[in-house]
């Protein structure tokens, strides 16, 4: 028997544990830190939960989490941008024990490298490649929470994935 996926009730349980990783791992490509993708992750749960929920299909439910997750992410920044801009006499760089310095410092370079190509995306490609790349979300997903069509997101990523590869190639370093 086929049940009608409108009528269905979201089981909160079951999509923490379906969405909890790739939710994850699109906050930890977007923020480089292990534990403040944890703690975006967590937050974004509990707002899911906290919001009323009637009689929501999963495919809803899940673009209002990675919506949600998004604008955590985006409060989280703009936060941590002003503590930053008020402390800047305060901060300072703090590097763990290198056990071989010569390869920490090409993975450090490769990384650096990585990271360039990625911010010579605009916005809203790097937000598509990484929901894409890092959360192995489904276009209609990242489309619903970008608020663009799924064969404009389909389109957004292949283009950014094209200028990353040419990027790469360019380099001739992988």
């Amino acid at each position: 028997m086929k049940l009608d996926p409108i009528l269905m009730h979201i089981d909160d349980e079951a999509l923490y544990n379906e969405f909890f990783a790739p939710l994850f791992r699109y906050l930890f490509f977007r923020t480089k830190d292990h534990n403040i993708a944890n703690d975006l992750t967590q937050t974004s749960f509990l707002k899911f939960l906290s919001q009323e929920k009637k009689a929501l299909e999963k495919e809803y439910a899940v673009k209002l989490l990675f919506t949600i997750a998004r604008n955590t992410l985006i409060d989280y920044r703009r936060v941590e941008t002003k503590r930053i801009h008020e402390n800047v006499d305060d901060i300072e760089n703090i590097r763990s024990e290198i056990l071989n310095p010569e390869e920490d410092a090409i993975l450090e370079e490769d990384k650096k490298f990585v990271r360039e190509i990625l911010h010579q995306l605009d916005d809203l490609e790097g937000e598509v490649f990484s929901m894409r790349l890092s959360g192995e979300i489904d276009y209609t997903t990242i489309a619903a929470t970008l608020g663009i069509s799924s064969v404009n997101a389909r389109t957004i990523y292949s283009r950014a994935l094209k200028k990353v590869g040419a990027e790469l190639k360019k380099s001739n370093r992988f």
